[in-house]
Parts: structure tokens; sequence; C-alpha cells
């Protein structure tokens, strides 16, 4: 995971343009009943498996204290467990997941990540932190998702725009297993639209 504390470059024009890029769209499931959870025997580990947009699978694994998310692809390769930054004793993913889309498919996902500490636990840090988890989506390649950004929402007061943005202008052709997932948060210097300038100089 890499933090952003770059300076801040001239990228103003290419960030404009950037910007006047396709509008994709929303779909959204659920993290519900309608899930098949296991128990693994002799541990206290949850193994989730809920139906994701389309033919899409996402798995999560739940342990004492906190929770990693993977996606299985139509063609039923699965990608590496994704975990979130740690940020209290205990964590968790929200109930809803968004799909970006383009023209119908799939190519990312935005799902919030809860951290808490209660004060009975540590009274010094008690507290709740939220991360949103931008991941690629990668149907056809050997990597099927990986983790693109981790948006504070915590620190960050326009946080699900930056993590759409995240969707949109980092994930849409995010390289996985070559590129290192990307923190931002209210100490960044860089916003997400200065780093898709920076990737994609002259767009």
């Amino acid at each position: 995971m890499k933090r952003i504390t770059l300076c801040a470059a001239a990228l103003g024009l290419a960030a404009t343009s950037l910007a006047s890029a396709q509008e994709y769209e929303s779909a959204y499931t659920r993290i519900d009943e309608g899930c098949e959870v296991v128990e693994l025997p002799d541990e206290p580990v949850w193994e989730t498996t809920c139906d994701g947009y389309g033919e899409w699978d996402v798995l999560i694994v739940t342990g004492e204290h906190g929770s990693a998310e993977a996606y299985r692809a139509p063609r039923g390769v699965e990608s590496d467990y994704i975990n979130p930054p740690m940020r209290g004793l205990f964590g968790g993913y929200g109930e809803v997941i968004e799909w970006r889309l383009n023209h119908g498919q799939p190519f990312a996902t935005i799902h919030r990540y809860h951290n808490d500490t209660p004060d009975m636990m540590d009274p010094d840090n008690a507290g709740e932190w939220q991360t949103l988890v931008v991941t690629a989506l990668r149907p056809n390649e050997p990597i099927a998702a990986c983790a693109v950004a981790y948006i504070d929402a915590s620190s960050l007061p326009n946080a699900n725009e930056a993590a759409r943005q995240a969707a949109d202008y980092l994930a849409i052709d995010w390289m996985c297993g070559q590129e290192e997932a990307r923190m931002f948060d209210a100490d960044s210097e860089l916003d997400v639209m200065s780093i898709a300038a920076q990737r994609r100089p002259g767009h």
C-alpha cells in the first residue's frame, strides 16, 4: 500500500480533461441472509460467499478481529484476499457493495470497511474508522481482482466522490500485480484526479 505524499504538480489541465471522460453507471448488491456462511472447524473463522453483480461472486473470510475480501470471476478464477488497513481492534465490511459498470460490465467495486475499538477495550483510542475499499475487477486476466485505493472516509468529507473517482479513473485501467494500492486521507498531498492525470498524461 502506498500513501500519497508527493508534492502537487501543475496537473489541473490534465485533471480537467480526465474529468470530462465517460460517465459510468452503478449497481448494488448486498451481504445479507442470502449469502452462504460456513464456519471452519476448530477455529473462530467464517467464510461467506455471496452473489455479486452478474456472474461475479464475493468471498469474505471473517475472524475475531477483522475480515478480508476476494472475488471470483465468471470464468471461475478467484482473486487473493484483500486485507483493508487495520485501524482498530475489530473490523468488518458493510452490507452494500457498489459495482461500477462500463456498458453493463463491472470493472470495479467500492465496499465500506468499518474498524472499531470499543471504549472498554482501549479508552485512549476508542472510536470507529471507516475506509472505502476500491477494487479493480479483471475477469479475463490471471489476477481476477486487486485493491486500487483505500479512501479514508473518516477524515475526507468527499470520500464517496473520491472512491468513485478512484474506480472510474484508476481502476478502469489499473495493472493488477504491477501497481500498488494507494491510500488517500486528509494528509495526502495529491488527490485521486491528480494521480490519474499523472498516470495518463495528455488524456
